[in-house]
């Protein structure tokens, strides 16, 4: 069976083949965080959408504002979509693995330089600025995915776009996002790459 590493707040951190027939098993990994707790990112809540190439990390994003994650974001009533982009620096070759952690409650779609890593509570398809979610859960939770870190590259961009269910009204939205590091494929191989919550999965990429 597979054995699931979380930290505290329930996030993804890794995980081991439990072998057969044991019921305790050691094991040790390690692991870098890449995200201070504190530290901000940019966002924007435009009335229409931003150019095509927002979630590049090539897109300057200056005249964003910025935030200490999981703030509340104050969204005006008629408003659908919340756009967020948060900078990483690794050093090149250091790292292989990342696991991307988010904190979601409504619709989402989460990139990792600029391509789509997975969304939840959105319809398949192209997603509109307009486009509104298809469900909200009860109290946000964190989704995890994991992907290969580009072996060239030190500066890193994880963005997201956040879509409300309801817009007739104003309102709070919150977002998050953890980033933990390994150069170890073991972490992640025996994670059971689906997770259900409620009436929809979220498919998480799976490392060979």
């Amino acid at each position: 069976s597979d054995l699931v590493i979380t930290d505290q707040k329930n996030r993804f951190l890794g995980s081991f083949i439990l072998e057969l027939g044991k019921s305790e098993q050691e094991e040790a990994f390690l692991f870098t965080s890449l995200v201070n707790e504190k530290s901000s990112m940019k966002y924007l809540i435009p009335t229409l959408a931003p150019v095509p190439t927002w979630m590049s990390p090539s897109f300057q994003d200056a005249d964003w504002r910025s935030i200490i994650p999981a703030e509340d974001v104050k969204v005006s009533g008629g408003l659908t979509t919340v756009y967020f982009r948060k900078h990483l620096t690794i050093t090149p070759g250091s790292t292989r693995f990342l696991i991307i952690s988010v904190l979601v409650q409504e619709g989402l779609i989460v990139y990792f330089q600029g391509s789509e890593l997975g969304r939840v509570n959105l319809p398949s398809g192209t997603i509109y600025h307009s486009t509104t979610a298809t469900h909200r859960f009860e109290e946000a939770r964190w989704l995890s995915y994991t992907t290969m870190a580009p072996s060239d590259l030190a500066e890193l961009v994880v963005s997201a776009e956040l879509h409300r269910e309801h817009i007739v009204s104003s309102g709070i939205v919150k977002f998050d996002v953890f980033v933990t590091c390994s150069v170890s494929a073991s972490l992640f191989c025996a994670f059971n790459p689906v997770i259900d919550a409620s009436n929809h999965t979220t498919q998480i990429d799976h490392l060979p």
